[in-house]
């Protein structure tokens, strides 16, 4: 939870208050290496979070500090190398979006794809190996989109659709593909003598879940 103006004051005067007591003793000559005063100081730094907010001179029996303008607390700037003037909103937007880049690591990574171990030594086979794990990421992406009215958000996802939002009873991406992977569909051919041979197809029955899904892949059994 973010601290309030108030909070983050409190703190800001805590700090103050040590650096004056080690103004103090520098001044009563109890303090005078340049370092032990830099790791008395970095550690008040430390301990109370406070470092962007102060500019600190330390020198041989010397130590002064001034609070940094604080009216921008708070707030972020996001820096850009575009040569033209770029539409604020947009940035902001791309901004937002470079949680896709992690969570698209992550998931090669870690949570379902998985890219490593890699069990090849030959640089074609290893080429081969991460190219197959990014169409399976795209793949997963695209069906991600697709499935989001459906799903409740996981670690692989980024965002939630309204209607996610209001059932928190909606599957995971990885739980929706474990029931999708239980269908099974069986042919079969009675071996009866006095009856030709009549092929029977057996389809496991479809819950709600797994029709919805479907229907939002576009994906018709026969």
């Amino acid at each position: 939870m973010q601290a309030s103006k108030e909070q983050r004051e409190a703190v800001w005067k805590k700090a103050e208050d040590r650096f004056e007591k080690m103004v103090q003793n520098i001044k009563n000559r109890r303090l005078k290496d340049p370092t032990r005063i830099g790791i008395r100081v970095g550690k008040i730094l430390h301990q109370y979070t406070v470092s962007p907010y102060f500019t600190l001179d330390i020198r041989e029996e010397h130590f002064s500090y001034t609070r940094n303008n604080a009216t921008l607390d708070g707030m972020y700037a996001i820096r850009t190398s575009l040569e033209t003037e770029p539409n604020a909103s947009e940035v902001f937007a791309n901004y937002k979006k470079l949680s896709l880049v992690a969570s698209a690591f992550r998931t090669m990574k870690t949570i379902s794809i998985q890219v490593r171990p890699i069990h090849h030594r030959r640089k074609e086979y290893v080429t081969t190996h991460v190219f197959l794990s990014m169409l399976a990421y795209y793949l997963e992406f695209h069906m991600r989109k697709k499935l989001a009215p459906l799903l409740f958000a996981d670690a692989g996802t980024t965002s939630l659709s309204s209607e996610t939002k209001q059932n928190e009873t909606s599957p995971c991406f990885a739980t929706l593909m474990a029931s999708l992977a239980g269908l099974s569909r069986m042919k079969a051919v009675p071996k009866i003598a006095q009856y030709p041979a009549t092929e029977v197809t057996r389809m496991d029955r479809l819950n709600a879940t797994q029709k919805h899904a479907l229907d939002l892949l576009q994906i018709r059994l026969k």
